[in-house]
């Protein structure tokens, strides 16, 4: 059985090359597109490796590339502990509620998620 750091740092490691194969897809077809990690992206955690609970939102990073009219990508499933500066997953269905909290951080008007 693997440690759980070591497992939440090889299962955010798929989300963030996807992130970034995304972004780069996008920026070939003309338009200006960045990728974000959770920690990033302001998904501050509890310490709970596998099963981490969103305890912040602060999309500052965000916010910014939006206002710069860029396309934003957010790895989905992964934050950050502040305390133990560790990534953490979010578990089974991370990547929506990433979605959703990253949403009403950002005050959006509507949250799609396509599965």
């Amino acid at each position: 059985v693997p440690a759980p750091r070591e497992f939440d740092m090889l299962l955010s490691s798929g989300e963030r090359i996807s992130m970034a194969l995304l972004a780069m897809a996008i920026h070939s077809m003309g338009f200006e597109a960045r990728s974000f990690t959770g920690s990033q992206a302001g998904m501050i955690t509890d310490a709970t490796h596998g099963a981490a609970r969103i305890v912040d939102v602060t999309p500052v990073r965000l916010r910014e590339a939006l206002d710069e009219g860029a396309i934003v990508i957010v790895a989905g499933f992964q934050g950050f502990n502040r305390d133990t500066r560790d990534i953490t997953t979010l578990g089974r269905g991370g990547s929506d509620t990433t979605a959703v909290a990253l949403a009403a951080a950002l005050s959006a008007d509507v949250c799609e998620i396509y599965s």
